[in-house]
């Protein structure tokens, strides 16, 4: 026992002592005191301004009694306020500054830290070159302070070797930057407000530099709240950039900001988030509204960016733009109310992708794509924007739209248009005040397979201005005017598409000298036509479905049109089956035209010549096949047959057609008749069997 208590009072007495150490208590200086401190002890600085510059000694604690009543400072040509080139220590609770006297310089430092752990909690640096200077194979924690009116910045780590936390800070009013990492620094600048410095609220630079920036408030800075550059990176979360000069968020000179997650940047001067020059990254779940430029913005040949799961809401310019040789992946993204388009992608490189995005009531378009190369378009939707949903123009190749929805837009759900080529699939264009797709201006090129155009207040396809293109498998119901058109100069191929309830025509062709081909069409139910060609070049109609139109199932008119009709099926139309008026020519062959309200095939009008082979006219109110007024032909090998009144009639002395092996039987009353002084010019080897009041008439 005895020997136990000995020994405990051996080893007690071995302890060495922690001491606190007061300034100017106990000694003058603080350099004095800390002269005198062992490792663990505390210095601690009651208030007053001490002139002076010190070394902190390893495992000391520097302690002012608080930054509002403690400051050290010393002139800025001697070198920093504070030098902690030791392990380990603490400084808190002072002021650090360059005396008044003192020229501004560039290099000065409040603090510098080298090869050190030291923390620095609950100061104030100002007045400097540098408040905090980090360098060498250093590990520090800056917590708590304010960092201000430095001349360059308020925390600059610049050292491969050095990783510096940096938390809870107030930064403002600095030079150049609030708080700099560079030269391949590493670390963590959190929680810290950035506001008001000359340039850069926080800035990541430098090859090697490699910084997470977390929950930062970076606000009113000159140029912007966050930025990375020159080969650094940085993973940049939860942080508010607002009311930057320039641009909250920007990424340079091949700065990978690799993950740009969950951050508000808002009102600033020019965009939220920007990327130039080469930089990379990803952009996810930020809010980006009010900026005076666009809400994300990408830039610049080798600018790679994937922006997902973004908010872009009422920005001066648009929501989102990718542009000048940059690429990416555009997806998941709300564009809203922004002053041009929720969506501009413009001189990409292949392969970009714009992808499942909700564009709203933005001024211009919902999605703008200029001078593409392979871009994909798919599953957006673009509802109630100013101009049209998704607009195509200006050298496009291969530009591809697909599954996206298109409605309600104050002009068009999709326009193409000055030279674009384009395909689009699968879309849905409804409600849009003027037509569901409008194609215009030649050497546009476009292929429109499988898309829903409903209700649109105009039509639901439109090929216009010399456009070309395909028309393939579309349904185009309940549009104000026409189902698809091919009008002032506009051709191409129309194809299986559905053009039902359309308020005029289910096709129209109208003033064009390109060549049209439909093909395999339904046209039905339209309040006025089927299909009307009007003014128009060669029209190639084969195979088409005419039926229950509200007039005509087919009509060719004007003296300009051109119409090749084969093997259409025209029945049940509310006026004829087939009709050439106004000095239209053409051929109809192998067409069925059965109960209609007026003829099947009705010739009407000065000087058109129309041949008709190979048809079949059965049912249709008065007459299978009439020519009237000035109208020739031949009519040969056709089949008329329970027509209401006459199989074959011709009325006028000016109506010549020459009728040869026609088949008119059955009909209500003659199988053929010439009145209103038409004479039979060429009639012959017709058969007229079984017809009420007999085979031939002539009658006034």
């Amino acid at each position: 026992m005895i020997f136990a208590a000995a020994l405990a009072a051996f080893c007690f007495g071995c302890a060495p002592e922690l001491k606190t150490l007061t300034v100017p208590e106990h000694y003058k200086t603080i350099g004095a005191a800390i002269a005198e401190a062992r490792s663990g002890d505390t210095v601690f600085v009651e208030g007053g301004v001490y002139e002076e510059r010190i070394t902190l000694k390893d495992g000391i604690k520097l302690v002012g009694e608080g930054m509002d009543t403690v400051i050290i400072r010393y002139k800025a040509e001697a070198g920093p306020v504070i030098m902690a080139d030791c392990l380990s220590g603490v400084i808190s609770g002072l002021t650090i500054e360059n005396t008044e006297e003192s020229e501004p310089n560039y290099e000065a430092a409040g603090v510098i830290i080298e090869d050190s752990s030291v923390e620095v909690v609950g100061c104030r640096a100002r007045r400097s070159g540098r408040g905090v200077f980090v360098k060498g194979k250093s590990r520090p924690v800056i917590r708590d302070c304010i960092l201000e009116s430095n001349t360059s910045c308020g925390v600059y780590v610049k050292s491969e070797s050095a990783t510096a936390t940096i938390t809870g800070n107030r930064v403002r009013a600095n030079g150049t930057y609030g708080i700099c990492y560079d030269d391949g620094a590493h670390g963590t600048a959190e929680d810290n407000t950035c506001e008001e410095n000359g340039h850069i609220g926080i800035y990541v630079v430098g090859q090697g530099t490699d910084v997470v920036v977390r929950g930062n408030r970076c606000r009113k800075n000159e140029l912007y709240g966050i930025s990375v550059a020159r080969r650094a990176y940085a993973t940049i979360e939860n942080n508010i950039c607002e009311e930057n000069k320039r641009t909250g968020i920007y990424a340079s000179d091949q700065g990978v900001a690799g993950r740009v997650r969950n951050n508000q940047s808002n009102r600033n001067g020019n965009h939220g988030i920007c990327y130039s020059g080469g930089s990379t990254g990803i952009v996810e779940e930020n809010i980006c509204k009010e900026n005076k430029g666009t809400g994300i913005f990408a830039q610049g040949a080798e600018t790679d960016v994937e922006m997902r799961d973004n908010q872009c809401l009422t920005n001066g310019v648009s929501g989102i733009t990718l542009d000048g040789g940059a690429g990416g992946l555009i997806e998941n993204n709300t564009t809203k109310g922004n002053k041009k388009n929720g969506i501009f992608v413009c001189e990409v490189r292949k392969g970009t992708a714009v992808r499942n995005n909700r564009c709203y009531e933005n001024h211009r378009s919902g999605i703008g794509l200029r001078q593409t190369q392979e871009v994909v378009a798919e599953d957006n939707v673009c509802e109630r924007n100013g101009t049209s949903g998704i607009v195509v123009w200006d050298n496009n190749v291969e530009t591809k739209l697909t599954n996206n929805i298109c409605r309600s837009n104050e002009e068009h759900g999709i326009r193409i248009l000055e030279k674009a080529q384009a395909t689009a699939e699968k879309n849905l264009c409804q409600g849009n005040l003027r037509a569901g797709i409008y194609v215009r201006d030649s050497e546009t090129i476009a292929s429109l397979k499988g898309n829903r155009c409903v209700n649109n207040v105009s039509n639901g396809i439109w090929f216009t201005l010399a456009a070309k293109g395909m028309a393939e498998s579309n349904f185009c119901s309940e549009n104000g005017r026409s189902g698809i058109g091919f009008v002032s100069g506009g051709g191409g191929l129309a194809e299986n598409n559905l053009c039902e309830e359309n308020k005029k025509h289910g096709i129209y062709v109208g003033e064009t000298e390109s060549i049209v081909t439909l093909r395999k069409n339904r046209c039905r139910n339209n309040y006025s036509s089927g299909v009307q060609l009007s003014e128009t070049g060669l029209v190639v109609g084969d195979e088409n479905i005419c039926e229950e139109n509200g007039s005509n199932g087919l009509v060719a008119r004007g003296a300009n049109t051109v119409a090749e009709l084969k093997s259409n099926i025209c029945n049940s139309n509310g006026g004829c089956g087939i009709w050439f008026t106004k000095g239209a020519q053409g051929v109809a062959n192998g067409n069925v035209c059965e109960e209609n309200s007026w003829p099947g095939i009705r010739v009407y009008g000065a000087g058109p010549v129309v041949n008709l082979e190979n048809n079949k006219c059965r049912g249709n109110n008065d007459a299978g096949i009439m020519f009237e007024k000035g109208t020739s032909g031949s009519v040969t090998a056709n089949v008329c047959a329970g027509n209401t009144w006459a199989g074959i009639a011709v009325r006028g002395e000016s109506a010549v057609p020459v009728l040869t092996a026609n088949q008119c039987n059955n009909n209500g009353a003659w199988g053929i008749v010439y009145w209103a002084g038409a004479e039979p010019n060429m009639a012959d080897d017709n058969v007229t069997v079984g017809n009420w009041r007999g085979g031939l008439m002539c009658r006034d």
